[in-house]
């Protein structure tokens, strides 16, 4: 007999938007009577007057075509609000033809917009993340600093948030941003935002690879300013300067030009003969093309283009103010190629339109869209393009990504459903890089031609937070705007598995859709994710009056002429057998022969009865695709025992759930830890015979993940839980839920250092250890959410007994003590908020330091330390132009 199990299969992204069960929703806008009236932008986000809500217009866009759009912003009590923007058509100084969303219900929500915290509270905030402004870190000073008050919906909760970010410049440049609690000072989000990659001047250009070439021989001229026999790289669009090999400068490079042909021989370096003539060049012409085919500047002030960026650097970047770039080393030539210098220009471009966040889905739409501009801007100076990003520069053999099969870097991805949330922008930038080769060589369209529908998507239609189907949706209302083909630009979204303005529905197992209506030729679609034991499924369409007709695909919408399976009867009773073909995304369509109203449509799903874990034993190389769910049971033992299952290892971001009694689901659990990686783990308690079902699903990709189940012991006392601390190696990635403690401890000697924990159970492992009286310093930072710090001689420290504690509103915490006796100290980190990515290390201090009862102070001389120790970390979220 077979048992059914019932799951709830993955949602996939919708054009339709909702939020959790809150007050605040986010509403489709298709009609011009929601529009508030003609308030300057000016007024309306900077106004003082609470009244001030509504949606005004922000900004007009004149296409090449001639028409007239205009971007109007929500303000909610004069405060912009993400998700509320709206597009409309100027016709005779009249809206019309109303596209966007808007937020409802922020009153009842969000009654104040007051923050609690000033502007450059909220950059500190950020700023602790990086140890910066603290004495030993001066030696670093941010640059371009800026902060932004808004409203942003949390998963369906309206906060006040500020965006804050800075620039790093250091030998491992750094673009921190971070979405701020304007009200409780919460860290909500935090994201490297760095992104990687008149007379008449002559010289030479190019590298070994493409060979020299001569500007003003070979091609045009750069455009310098001239005074007497002094040339300088610079004219009213571009500046070029020399870091001459530092981290700052903003000066425009000048040179003797007493020859008559203004030459800049300034300098050959790796394999380049004058990497300034190129950025200044490419610069020019980047900028060419933007104001030649779109009517546009790319950035609203001069493009700073910033060369010989430190030594041996092999990188490009955009700052938020000015390119940089790097002169190479074995890997590349200077980093100064027309696509190059095309991708960051694009970076500002993006930045100062659609302001894509550079993770996840907005990310590779960020990133793609740097790429396409790159291999536009070698279109538009050569008329021809290699398809390929950087190969010039490349000293091997290839190129850094490619556009017609994007895998081909053994990294980045050509299909929608090889994508999970974390993956790397420059892999996921696949997706949208081989949308655009296809359309580009779609019959009717060109290089031109597609670029432009792109770039006004990135101006006019996409939002900080785009997904890849809401960004294909943005570039099809721009191709709508400039009477280009849509149904070309769906089809080739369509064939990497994004799709544009398409509203389809979830099904989940046994939960049927009802009051189904359409038109003759009317098109509904529906979609749903099979877990891996399944059995069988299938799809019923049915009841109501009038006839239509059902289609099923794998992966792939279908059509009437391209589908798995069909199912067409003279009314709507249609039932489809699905074959089970793996991971990925169930498309059905159902379309009206006739008219029809009231039908249903479920779909019902037959699983295999969960594996059974054996206490003791691991299930080993488990992977799964985005969405996979696989389900296991176990049972308490005779004796009652708590049991522990934990995943681990691996790479991707598998979660873990488990219930009691039945199978759980996405939303009915017991316990589901829901952190970023594969390290998880709960507890089961019960009596013997209870019956228990864990279920693994793929938040993204995953693979090589363990899974096991093992006796609890949480009734240890936390002295032999403790772990030692090792003086010169940090612990890191340490995370835990709200009001998890976890524990380490260390010793101190009064003749000289132990070699093990003396305390009571403690492990064989060796322990940290000082002389007495000396002193040492406990220090916690980096990562996100709220950790707190406690240290106790002797035994575990509590939240109410403890000899330090450093208590502040992130994970940057510090415990330094004095005069210490002989004996095992114990830190325990104690979870405020949930916390993960956080870093504990020890060092010894002079007997003078003071001990820490508040908020991260104590130990200074340590800072520095620290700051040296972390130079991996903020390795670890640069944002490049190839991905190292």
């Amino acid at each position: 007999m077979k048992r059914k199990w019932k799951i709830i299969s993955g949602l996939i992204p919708t054009v339709l938007l909702s939020t959790a069960a809150s007050g605040a929703t986010v509403e489709s806008v298709s009609d011009v009577s929601v529009l508030s009236g003609e308030v300057p932008v000016a007024a309306a986000r900077f106004s003082s007057q609470q009244s001030l809500t509504g949606i005004y217009p922000k900004e007009t866009i004149t296409l090449p075509n001639g028409k007239v759009k205009v971007r109007h912003q929500q303000y909610y009590q004069g405060i912009p609000v993400r998700k509320g923007r709206v597009v409309t058509t100027n016709e005779s100084g009249s809206h019309k033809q109303a596209r966007g969303n808007r937020v409802v219900g922020l009153s009842a929500e969000l009654p104040s917009v007051t923050p609690s915290m000033s502007h450059q509270r909220a950059l500190q905030q950020l700023k602790n993340q990086y140890l910066l402004g603290v004495p030993a870190a001066t030696i670093v000073v941010p640059e371009n600093e800026e902060s932004e008050l808004f409203v942003w919906l949390d998963d369906g909760v309206p906060r006040l948030v500020y965006e804050v970010s800075f620039f790093i410049p250091s030998s491992k440049p750094s673009r921190p941003h971070a979405y701020i609690d304007a009200k409780s000072g919460e860290i909500l989000k935090m994201w490297e935002g760095l992104a990687h990659a008149e007379a008449t001047g002559r010289g030479p250009g190019g590298n070994e690879k493409t060979g020299r070439y001569d500007f003003g021989t070979d091609y045009d001229g750069f455009a310098i300013t001239k005074l007497g026999t002094t040339c300088t790289l610079e004219n009213s669009n571009v500046k070029t300067v020399n870091l001459n090999h530092g981290s700052s400068g903003s000066a425009a490079f000048s040179y003797n030009c007493n020859d008559g042909n203004n030459t800049n021989t300034v300098k050959s370096i790796n394999g380049a003969y004058s990497p300034m003539n190129d950025a200044h060049y490419f610069g020019g012409l980047v900028f060419e093309m933007f104001n030649d085919w779109l009517g546009l500047s790319p950035l609203t002030g001069q493009l700073v283009m910033r060369v010989h960026y430190g030594n041996n650097y092999e990188n490009a970047f955009w700052n938020g103010s000015s390119m940089t770039f790097g002169d190479g080393h074995s890997r590349f030539y200077p980093l100064v190629d027309i696509n190059v210098s095309a991708h960051e220009v694009s970076h500002g471009f993006t930045d100062q339109n659609s302001d894509l966040i550079y993770s996840n889905m907005s990310g590779g739409i960020n990133e793609a869209f740097s790429d396409i501009a790159g291999e536009a801007a070698e279109y538009y100076w050569k008329g021809s393009v290699d398809w390929k990003v950087g190969a010039v520069i490349y000293k091997g053999f290839g190129a850094l990504r490619y556009f017609e099969t994007p895998s081909d870097d053994g990294r980045s991805i050509n299909h929608a459903n090889q994508y999970y949330d974390g993956m790397d922008v420059h892999y996921s930038s696949g997706v949208f890089n081989r949308a655009f080769y296809l359309l580009a060589n779609t019959d009717g369209w060109d290089i031109k031609t597609a670029f432009t529908a792109f770039a006004m998507a990135n101006k006019i239609y996409w939002e900080a937070d785009s997904t890849f189907d809401e960004g294909a949706c943005g570039v099809v209302n721009a191709a709508n705007d400039l009477d280009y083909n849509t149904t070309d630009v769906v089809n080739a979204f369509n064939a990497v598995g994004v799709f544009a303005c398409l509203a389809t529905t979830s099904l989940e197992d046994e939960v049927p859709v009802s009051n189904l209506s359409g038109g003759a030729g009317e098109e509904s679609y529906f979609t749903f994710s099979l877990p891996l034991n399944t059995e069988s499924t299938n799809v019923t369409l049915s009841g109501g009056t009038g006839n239509a007709d059902l289609y099923v695909k794998y992966n792939a919408l279908p059509t009437e002429s391209d589908y798995d399976c069909v199912s067409k009867t003279s009314d709507n009773n249609e039932y489809c057998d699905v074959s089970f073909q793996g991971s990925g995304e169930y498309n059905v369509l159902v379309v009206g022969q006739t008219a029809y109203s009231g039908a249903s449509i479920v779909m019902d799903t037959t699983e295999l009865p969960p594996q059974e874990l054996v206490i003791g034993s691991s299930v080993t190389n488990l992977s799964g695709a985005r969405s996979d769910t696989l389900f296991y049971r176990f049972v308490i033992p005779e004796d009652g025992s708590n049991l522990r299952v934990r995943i681990s290892g691996g790479s991707g971001d598998a979660d873990l759930y488990l219930n009691k009694g039945s199978s759980p689901s996405q939303s009915d659990y017991d316990c589901r830890p829901y952190y970023y990686g594969n390290n998880e783990s709960c507890t089961a308690s019960g009596v013997a015979g209870d019956e228990f079902y864990v279920m693994l699903h793929g938040y993204s990709a995953y693979s090589g993940v363990t899974l096991s189940l093992s006796l609890d012991t949480p009734t240890q006392p936390p002295e032999e839980r403790a772990d030692p601390i090792d003086p010169s190696l940090p612990v890191s990635n340490i995370e835990g839920q709200e009001g998890d403690a976890i524990y380490y401890s260390f010793t101190v000697g009064s003749a000289g250092i132990l070699s093990a924990n003396a305390g009571a159970g403690s492990k064989n492992a060796p322990s940290a250890s000082t002389y007495s009286g000396g002193g040492v310093t406990i220090t916690m930072s980096g990562g996100l959410g709220d950790a707190n710090l406690y240290v106790r001689g002797g035994s575990a420290p509590t939240t109410s007994a403890y000899d330090c504690r450093s208590t502040s509103t992130s994970n940057q915490e510090s415990c330094s003590l004095t005069n210490m006796s002989s004996g095992t100290y114990y830190v325990m980190i104690y979870g405020a908020t949930a916390f993960e990515g956080a870093t504990l290390s020890m060092a010894e201090s002079s007997s003078s330091s003071a001990s820490s009862d508040g908020g991260g102070g104590g130990g200074h001389a340590l800072w520095l330390l620290t700051f040296m120790l972390f130079g991996g970390v903020l390795r670890t979220y640069q944002r490049s132009y190839n991905a190292h």
